[in-house]
């Protein structure tokens, strides 16, 4: 919402959609920000109530206006928080809270922001965009709240219930699927594939991938801080087909990157959106890149049964959110699980681990002597 001063009164702005008038000031020195009641109908009705109410505000004393501190006051400092963290991360909390949250919950106090507020507002947010998912908006709510919280300023966090959808996000790719993508893949986006579901690397990590963070002798890879969402340096081996690509691609390469930009070698590639999606209509596959993470962390724990804290490690996720959100059990690969269950022998581990299984096709193994 974009509030446009009254050229005979500042603190008195107007939104040009709606036509309603906000009386709208900021103290210098309490760094306190006051915002009067809505008025539509008068400018000069506006303008008196909204005087009248910041003379009154003025006469709260300080320590009643302390213990009542507005949503906006905190919702900022998430905003200045948030500032320090991915680009997209950033961009995420300052659209969903400046856009969304702030000219619903503007206000109000945050003793006020309950159950029952954010009932109002999901009501609110789903007319005026039916079927918007409202997940980010619940997710920076709970953040100024726990901010409150931490503060003292609130006694009890409330519970917000999630208003999207029930379904879990994000799929996991079966072999055929896979083999199918392989197949209508370029060079480029068939190694991309690669890293995505055998490394488990994000789709921004790949792009913009540099040679010199891999050490082609030791077959590790170091992912820097500012690439990857939770803004801590990776560092974890490499799979072997992976490992050996990039090695071929750095014989002679005129580029610092492994996936150079067509117009300019010296930057990476932005995106791969438009090669994966042609390659998915060819291979009539529906599901997104980031599912190939996914399918990473769900092929691992049950059809190679690895442990799941070293896959976390090595996609850079929590347990919590790989278990809530990335592992996805089918039938065939429950029974292949259940399947190795008190046996004595070893069973194969598949292509994750040094023996076992590639694409489904199994691999003898010689007797113990």
């Amino acid at each position: 919402m974009k509030l446009i001063p009254e050229p005979d009164c500042a603190e008195l702005q107007r939104d040009p959609k709606s036509g309603v008038w906000y009386y709208r000031k900021y103290v210098t020195g309490k760094g306190e920000f006051f915002r009067s009641t809505r008025e539509r109908k008068s400018k000069t009705k506006a303008r008196a109530i909204g005087l009248r109410l910041f003379a009154d505000w003025l006469g709260t004393p300080e320590a009643l206006r302390a213990s009542r501190p507005l949503f906006e006051t905190f919702a900022d400092k998430v905003v200045a928080m948030k500032a320090g963290a991915a680009p997209r991360t950033r961009r995420s909390a300052q659209d969903h809270i400046e856009m969304h949250l702030k000219p619903f919950f503007s206000g109000f106090e945050m003793t006020q922001v309950d159950e029952e507020l954010w009932s109002k507002y999901v009501v609110a947010a789903h007319t005026k965009h039916p079927g918007r998912k409202l997940f980010n908006d619940r997710k920076q709510l709970i953040t100024i709240v726990r901010m409150a919280y931490n503060k003292r300023v609130i006694d009890r966090l409330p519970s917000f219930k999630n208003p999207d959808s029930t379904d879990q996000v994000g799929k996991e790719y079966d072999e055929d699927e896979m083999d199918r993508l392989l197949e209508n893949a370029s060079d480029d986006l068939h190694l991309q594939i690669e890293m995505g579901y055998k490394n488990g690397m994000r789709r921004k990590e790949i792009c913009v991938a540099r040679y010199d963070w891999f050490d082609l002798a030791g077959g590790f890879v170091r992912i820097p801080a500012d690439m990857t969402k939770i803004r801590k340096t990776r560092v974890v081996p490499v799979h072997v087909d992976v490992l050996a690509k990039v090695r071929a691609r750095a014989k002679g390469a005129e580029s610092a990157y492994l996936f150079p930009s067509p117009g300019d070698a010296s930057k990476p590639v932005q995106d791969n959106t438009t090669a994966w999606g042609n390659c998915r209509k060819r291979a009539d596959v529906s599901g997104r890149f980031h599912d190939l993470v996914h399918t990473f962390m769900s092929w691992g724990v049950y059809k190679y049964g690895l442990s799941l804290a070293s896959l976390c490690a090595i996609a850079g996720k929590s347990v919590a959110v790989a278990e809530k959100r990335y592992l996805h059990a089918r039938p065939s690969t429950l029974k292949e699980t259940l399947s190795r269950f008190g046996s004595k022998q070893n069973q194969s581990v598949g292509e994750f681990g040094e023996q076992g299984k590639h694409h489904g096709k199994k691999h003898g193994k010689k007797p113990k002597k």
